[in-house]
């Protein structure tokens, strides 16, 4: 794979910007003029782009360049400028951290390379190779990246972090991903009809209504095993069953991050999602999240 520098990546990355936009042969000044470059400069980094297969020119009039398929390939798989600014903790043992710095992210490498250079805006003299390093977003962390410390230069301040994991959490609405076809027990259903109910609809839980349809607590596999464990009998009410007679819910313009921050803090596996009057308008799981972040790496 081609390894390019963070300005050939500007570069390249203005270029298929502009193509998109325009749909046509973009010429050189274009380029430097979207980058504030200097376009003998900008031209001759296009020149080593052509040669290594990332762009394709034509001559005259209507020439200019146009990004290849290799380009936007090379592109996808790279993560330049995810964000701006953020904190790197920096630490010994996994349970420890050293220090909270603030940094900028100058680059990111692919994930087949795995690295992340990163501007450290602060005192670097503590830093060690080896030292665990750990990237977030600010002022929510959207993208995390973990990994060990390799190279560090502390006159420009930068540190080279070996990359292990990284995980980046997208900014989606939780209303456009809820399920919106709520499936209900009522409290007074017995341990035999809330299980048919699960298995008929292939879900591992549901909110219970009273009489006057208020939510009384969320029936999961999990209560009907403990009831049984507990000794009730299968025509006993799923209400004596229910372990958890809160519901935990969550508003439907609140996003994935606050989601997954609500499910770990509250110990549960799914929300009701409600709306901004209270009213419930649907459900969201664990699995949800899992499989929708599945579905954007592929």
């Amino acid at each position: 794979m081609v390894e390019l520098t963070s300005t050939q990546r500007q570069v390249l990355e203005a270029l298929v910007t502009l193509y998109e936009k325009e749909g046509r042969m973009i010429k050189s000044k274009e380029v430097a003029s979207l980058l504030g470059k200097d376009e003998g400069t900008v031209r001759n980094i296009i020149v080593w782009l052509k040669n290594v297969g990332l762009v394709e020119s034509r001559t005259g009039p209507l020439g200019g360049y146009i990004p290849t398929l290799k380009a936007k390939e090379l592109l996808s798989k790279t993560y330049p400028h995810p964000i701006a600014y953020g904190v790197i903790k920096i630490g010994g043992k996994p349970e420890q951290v050293l220090s909270i710095i603030s940094m900028e992210i100058i680059e990111f490498f692919s994930y087949n390379q795995g690295k992340a250079l990163v501007k450290v805006l602060g005192d670097t003299s503590f830093i060690k190779k080896g030292m665990k390093a750990r990237i977030e977003s600010i002022p929510k962390p959207r993208f995390v990246a973990e990994g060990i410390v390799d190279k560090i230069d502390h006159t420009v301040r930068q540190i080279l972090v070996t990359l292990s994991n990284i995980v980046s959490i997208p900014d989606i609405k939780i209303g456009s991903i809820a399920k919106r076809n709520i499936i209900y027990l009522n409290m007074d259903d017995t341990l035999i009809e809330a299980s048919r109910v699960l298995a008929k609809h292939g879900i591992r839980g549901a909110p219970v209504k009273d009489l006057d349809n208020n939510l009384v607590g969320f029936f999961t596999a999990s209560d009907l095993a403990r009831a049984i464990a507990r000794g009730l009998k299968l025509n006993d009410p799923v209400v004596k069953a229910l372990s958890r007679k809160d519901i935990v819910t969550i508003n439907e313009t609140a996003d994935i991050f606050d989601a997954i921050r609500t499910m770990d803090s509250n110990g549960v596996g799914r929300l009701v999602v409600i709306n901004n009057d209270g009213a419930p308008v649907g459900i969201i799981t664990r699995t949800d999240i899992l499989k929708l972040m599945a579905g954007m790496k592929r």
